[in-house]
């Protein structure tokens, strides 16, 4: 080139490179490199201000001769960048041809008439872009070979789900477009029925709008849907798939089609489904079996409870012990089988409240002290005076965790044995250690014993859900429950759950203040005595009593003697009664030894603080002032009021009314929820009993009706306590809803009845328990036989029995009336309550027929004869009338 053309060449790149904006606008402006670059979403901004920019300037120092032509490395970028936008060659070339005729429009608009600089522009873009073009065409065919070897392996794939899963393609309609074998072979259909069909061919009908909704919501998202559907073949049979849905899309239309792979789980919901149904039937069963076992316990215990009371006969006493241990065990295990059930079922709530640990843990101590003192063992027990006077868990399941344990080691333990029962608590966490020194538990054994049903080898009964139940409930509240060998023998269990403190709580209830002034003497002869000693001692320094060991009587003096009965002999004894200084007798089991000794108390195994502090009181003959726990039993509490009982079970209303009597109270029973309403609103009650589970209308809808009657006439609320037998479906939460101030159990503990009492009530002036009257008939029923099987008094006898011969003067009408009508529904009612009320007075001929003629009409027997039956009935209870 010619130093003239050079020159010019380098004025005209000068005007080149003073419009290069204006250059690389008209590039991108051009239709077709604009439709590239938009097309493949390129942002146009970034790409001129740098890749164009970079590209320009190459051109511009190789054409003046700055640069070598060769490899542009903003090119380079330039063609990495592309081929992620999927730019074809052809793209490209169209794309970087605009630049060069971009240039050269500039120099026509600019009348640049420069044949060498026209030659020079050209020389530069063909050399270097014919070597981009070869380096992008050999990227593009690596390209499509990588792309040939994935569709090889996506083909695999393919065939691989094929085989294994169920898969359908539709279009965006829903159009069926591919069905594979695993498809065809479910639904029923070919796949020459299948294609071009919508994919509701297969619908099920009783698949929900809602699920299609939800789907079709997840899809315009372009998300995956992934679900269990119901659907239906070709015969009507429904089969069940767990489905992924994918939509497939395409870049310049949207979604494309729709692409389904599923796996068949018809046999997993069916099994499912079944055993939803076989857990309602046991839930059923179970709820069934709550109500129908406690109500006949409710009258037993609450009979048997009253007759203890009562009863002055050492003999009848012991039967009536017989008797209550005997209901309480079957009360045990029914309540093992519903928390198991409940454990299992996942229904089981914990319910966090405040409660007294000091109470709950000595009452439970007490509940199964008979039980030790039977066996002569000897039951050791430590409750942390220090533990607050309240916590905040579920009392309930921690007493019976307690209870569970403390009866295994009873159970376990041979006669004359030790139980040991240790409670404590720091700041977050309860403690319950129970040990004793039976035959142990084989290390083989270990892990079976919390199993459900199992037991280990040693057992001697027992339903075997205790331990497993105790375990559970410790895991369900947050805690633990361990075993470990208790040395030298025996087993020691450790339950440890957390707990929570209320804001204020005290740290020991009784007052020791005035007793650290005392100096109390321990007589301890040696080192068996001083180990029988250590939880006694552990109390002492707690309540910072002064103590100290004597090995004679004669030694010094004290204020107070310590000794262990069971350690002294008959000299002793004497010398300690004649002594006259308060004492206390540490003692295994219950003892009259010293009941006429004012100066020696006796403190009976299990010990406690509170138990010890009475014991110190008796001793020294001191008296809280106004301590009610002291009031004599030959004392009967008494209340102020009148009670509307609502209770359709017979047994259970005349318990309901004894009970009622002896506390002084006045009542109306109802014998379903309709009579209970209308009655509340002409007369004016102090308390309300209503039972659950009542014909014509239950209790809850009554409590329900007597609140709204109570709103509407602006009338002051009467306390309403809920009763039921069924616990197994939330009996107490459900009657709260409902409106019930309070909640009753059955079987009826004394004790909780007694609390509504005093809660609700005013209470009156004690009276002294009224004795037997002595009677020995009346008409033609054996009073003295009804006394020796019920366990009543006479005039409770009496009672009952008149009360019985006015509800049958009123039932037999009633059955004679439906046997005419041939009413099998009412015969049976009516059979089913004479039953049950003759079977509470043992006359079993008119029981017997009374269960027959029920029978007979729960399946509707034509071919029995209700009206023979019921004249037999008739002459039976002339009998008793006459």
């Amino acid at each position: 080139m010619k130093v003239d053309e050079v020159q010019s060449i380098r004025q005209h790149i000068a005007l080149f490179k003073e419009h290069k904006q204006a250059i690389l606008d008209q590039w991108l402006e051009y239709e077709e490199p604009r439709s590239i670059i938009e097309l493949h979403d390129i942002q146009k901004s970034s790409f001129k201000a740098y890749y164009g920019s970079g590209v320009f300037d190459y051109f511009m120092n190789v054409i003046t001769g700055d640069k070598a032509l060769g490899d542009c490395p903003v090119m380079h970028e330039l063609l990495t960048f592309l081929k992620d936008k999927d730019i074809s060659a052809n793209e490209l070339f169209i794309v970087c041809s605009h630049f060069r005729k971009s240039m050269l429009d500039f120099s026509y608009d600019a009348q640049i008439n420069s044949k060498a600089l026209f030659d020079e522009i050209s020389f530069v873009f063909d050399g270097n872009f014919s070597g981009v073009l070869k380096l992008y065409t050999d990227t593009i065919y690596q390209k499509e070979q990588e792309i040939a070897k994935n569709v090889e392996l996506l083909n695999e794939y393919k065939r691989a789900l094929d085989e294994s899963a169920i898969v359908s393609k539709t279009d965006a309609n829903g159009i069926i477009t591919y069905a594979n074998a695993n498809f065809c072979a479910i639904c029923g259909y070919t796949q020459e029925e299948l294609i071009g069909q919508s994919h509701n061919v297969i619908r099920h009908p009783d698949t929900p709008a809602s699920f299609f909704q939800q789907m079709w919501q997840t899809l315009e998202q372009h998300e995956m849907f992934q679900g269990t559907i119901q659907n239906r073949n070709k015969a009507g049979e429904s089969y069940y798939l767990d489905i992924t849905i994918l939509p497939i899309t395409d870049p310049f239309k949207g979604v494309k089609e729709f692409i389904a792979i599923g796996y068949e789980v018809t046999t997993l919901i069916n099994t499912r489904q079944e055993a939803l149904e076989a857990a309602k039937a046991r839930e059923s069963f179970l709820s069934s079996m709550s109500h129908e076992i406690r109500t006949p316990l409710n009258a037993i215990l609450g009979f048997v409870t009253i007759l203890l009371d009562e009863e002055q006969d050492s003999r009848h006493r012991h039967y009536l012990n017989i008797i209550n241990n005997s209901g309480e065990n079957l009360l045990g295990i029914i309540n093992d089988i519903l928390d198991f059930s409940k454990l299992r079922s996942g229904v089981f709530k914990v319910e966090k409240k405040e409660f007294n640990p000091h109470d709950e843990f000595s009452h439970v101590l007490e509940l199964f002290s008979q039980n030790a003192y039977g066996k002569e063992i000897l039951m050791r027990s430590y409750i942390d005076p220090n533990m607050p006077s309240a916590l905040i868990s579920d009392p309930l399941r921690i007493k019976q965790i307690f209870s569970n344990l403390l009866s295994n080691a009873i159970k376990f333990t041979p006669d004359k044995g030790e139980v040991e029962a240790v409670v404590e608590c720091d700041d977050v966490n309860l403690k319950i250690m129970i040990c004793d020194n039976g035959e142990g538990i084989a290390v083989s054994e270990k892990e079976k014993i919390f199993n459900a049903f199992e037991q280990a080898k040693e057992s001697r009964g027992g339903t075997g859900l205790g331990l497993s139940i105790s375990r559970e409930l410790s895991q369900h509240m947050g805690g633990t429950l361990t075993y470990v060998p208790h040395e030298p023998k025996g087993s020691c269990f450790t339950c440890t759950l957390p707990v929570e403190r209320p804001k204020a709580s005290l740290e020991i209830v009784s007052d020791w203040t005035p007793f650290q002034k005392l100096n109390i003497a321990v007589l301890c002869e040696d080192v068996v005595l001083k180990e029988r000693y250590y939880y006694i001692r552990r109390y002492w320094e707690c309540f910072g009593l002064k103590t100290f060991c004597i090995q004679s009587l004669d030694e010094v003096e004290y204020d107070l003697l310590f000794f262990i009965d069971a350690y002294v002999n008959d000299a002793q004894r004497e010398k300690i009664c004649s002594l006259d200084v308060p004492s206390i007798a540490l003692m295994q089991a219950p003892n009259k030894r010293y009941d006429d000794q004012r100066h020696v108390a006796s403190l009976v195994y299990p010990v406690y603080g509170e138990k010890m502090y009475r014991a110190f009181l008796e001793a020294l003959e001191m008296s809280p002032v106004d301590d009610a726990k002291y009031v004599k039993d030959s004392k009967q509490r008494r209340f102020k009021g009148h009670i509307l009982v609502a209770e359709d079970n017979v047994a259970n209303q005349e318990l309901i009314k004894i009970i009622l009597e002896r506390y002084g109270l006045s009542y109306y029973i109802a014998s379903d929820g309709v009579e209970a309403v209308q009655t509340f609103k002409v007369a004016d009650f102090d308390l309300v009993f209503m039972d659950e589970q009542m014909p014509r209308k239950d209790g809850l809808v009554a409590t329900k009706e007597i609140l709204a009657f109570e709103q509407k006439k602006h009338k002051n609320h009467t306390p309403v306590i809920g009763l039921s037998a069924n616990v197994i479906e939330g009996a107490k939460e459900r009657a709260l809803s409902f409106g019930c101030d309070a909640f009753l159990g059955k079987p009826i503990v004394i004790k909780d009845f007694e609390s509504v009492l005093e809660r609700y009530l005013i209470e009156q002036e004690s009276v002294k328990k009224k004795e037997s009257s002595g009677s020995t008939g009346i008409g033609s029923v054996d009073i003295k036989r009804l006394k020796e099987e019920l366990f009543l008094e006479d005039d409770e006898i009496v009672l009952l029995l008149e009360t019985f011969v006015t509800k049958m003067k009123r039932t037999f009408p009633t059955l004679s009336k439906a046997v005419e009508k041939k009413d099998y529904s009412k015969i049976g009612l009516e059979a089913h309550s004479i039953k049950g009320s003759a079977a509470n007075f043992r006359f079993e001929e008119l029981e017997k027929i009374a269960s027959l003629m029920e029978q007979k009409a729960k399946a509707q027997d034509k071919d029995f004869s209700f009206k023979d039956a019921l004249v037999k009935m008739e002459g039976l209870m002339a009998e008793v009338m006459s």
